[in-house]
């Protein structure tokens, strides 16, 4: 998820608590002043502890593409990430690499931003003969960060996700040897991460998926009841 990496019903709860005036018993005479009973005022708090909803199933699609990238041929280009039916729901929303361990999927003003597990967690293969490079993290982990629009407020509970991806290199003109033989995967994965130049060309192809899938809740603040009772008059009572 290097280059790649919530709709949750809220519930609330109401609470009240009444508090009651007690009255004073007369001994003899008639009670001076009369007295007064207690009101109660109803005070509506904020409550500083959040609710929590019943976690919901989130599965998120991701797919990144580039083919064509030698001139003069016209590369075309696919970044999408799609959702399911529970969860942040998302159509046609776009992939941006913030950092090597954080990704934001965003369209508009909705927007889920992840942190994961780096590529160094990924298996990398070099097949000199056909001159690609193939990568495979099947286990990782993320978790949900920030959020806007659709996506606020929503935190995220095991979440792992699933990467495959694929590098196609140009073999060397003159020569017809492929530029991977004299890089090892160490140094390879490592400019993968860091998107640092090692003097290798610029692939012809690559394409990036990765399934996601994690449990959401979002945190609500709830507003409750709270009555307060004025204070109530002393009672005197004259003999």
């Amino acid at each position: 998820m290097s280059k790649v990496s919530r709709r949750v019903l809220a519930a609330g709860a109401l609470t009240a608590a009444l508090v009651a005036g007690g009255s004073t018993a007369a001994f003899a005479g008639t009670p001076s002043p009369s007295p007064s009973q207690q009101t109660v005022s109803p005070n509506f708090g904020y409550n500083p502890h959040p609710v929590h909803a019943t976690p919901v199933p989130w599965q998120f699609d991701l797919q990144q593409s580039d083919i064509g990238l030698l001139a003069p041929a016209v590369p075309i280009n696919v970044n999408d990430v799609e959702s399911g039916v529970t969860g942040i729901l998302m159509r046609n929303w776009h992939d941006v690499q913030l950092s090597p361990t954080v990704d934001r999927f965003q369209r508009g003003p909705n927007s889920v931003t992840l942190r994961h597990d780096s590529l160094f967690g990924a298996d990398l293969t070099k097949n000199i003969r056909t001159c690609t490079v193939t990568l495979s993290q099947p286990n990782g982990r993320f978790r949900v960060i920030a959020g806007t629009g659709t996506g606020a407020g929503f935190q995220s509970r095991g979440g792992r996700f699933d990467l495959q991806a694929m590098l196609s290199y140009p073999l060397r003109p003159r020569t017809g040897v492929c530029p991977l033989a004299f890089v090892s995967s160490r140094t390879l994965l490592r400019s993968l991460v860091y998107n640092t130049n090692i003097g290798l060309p610029s692939p012809t192809f690559d394409d990036v998926a990765v399934q996601g899938r994690a449990d959401l809740v979002r945190a609500v603040p709830i507003h409750i009841f709270s009555p307060t009772a004025s204070p109530a008059a002393t009672d005197t009572v004259t003999p």
